[in-house]
């Protein structure tokens, strides 16, 4: 975020997968799960460098919108065990509040999916976020718009995809639907008492 709010472009980039190991581990131990998760977000991580320069500075362009920072999460390579099996989606980094306009992008109606219901798709899904680095908040659909131009040979589209996995509960409370009250208990069965006949 500093590298933004100095008006240097910056792209923040988490993986689920790996652990923390040296790196003579990667010739010591290649075939360590680690290091195949690392190498596989290393190809993805010059994709995305790649693309994204070749469509912006390469053109005379800006990079990224001044004050906006790109978050790249990728999932973990446990099912995904090429880089090839990727797609990119571009998000939200949060569930989007009443009344948000965001970029309008594969017939979603002006509201992204956020990163957390994009994992929950079945596939191997990198998820791609812009927030400002100055409120931590995603940034407007303007803003939002130019990272889809700078990116767009990378995005694909979930929407024909159903969910892999049981739903997350919504991390915003006051969005949350009220549980269903218990179903009442039935009637407990007449049992014969042996101390009467």
């Amino acid at each position: 975020m500093e590298a933004a709010n100095l008006g240097v472009p910056a792209v923040a980039f988490s993986a689920a997968s790996g652990g923390h190991i040296s790196y003579t581990v990667l010739e010591s131990d290649p075939k360590n799960a680690s290091v195949i998760a690392a190498e596989i977000y290393n190809v993805l991580t010059v994709k995305l460098v790649d693309t994204l320069l070749n469509n912006t500075f390469n053109k005379g362009e800006e990079i990224l919108p001044p004050g906006s920072v790109v978050n790249v999460n990728y999932p973990s390579v446990t099912n995904c065990t090429s880089a090839e099996q990727f797609k990119w989606v571009f998000t939200r980094t949060v569930p989007a509040p009443k009344g948000t306009k965001d970029v309008n992008i594969c017939n979603n109606g002006g509201i992204l999916t956020d990163e957390q219901t994009a994992f929950d798709m079945a596939g191997c899904w990198t998820t791609v976020s812009v927030f400002s680095s100055a409120t931590l908040d995603d940034v407007d659909a303007k803003t939002q718009q130019a990272v889809v131009n700078a990116l767009s040979p990378l995005l694909s589209c979930q929407e024909k995809l159903q969910p892999s996995a049981p739903p997350v509960p919504d991390r915003c409370p006051q969005t949350q639907k009220p549980s269903p009250p218990p179903s009442p208990s039935p009637p407990p069965s007449p049992s014969k008492n042996p101390h009467h006949s």
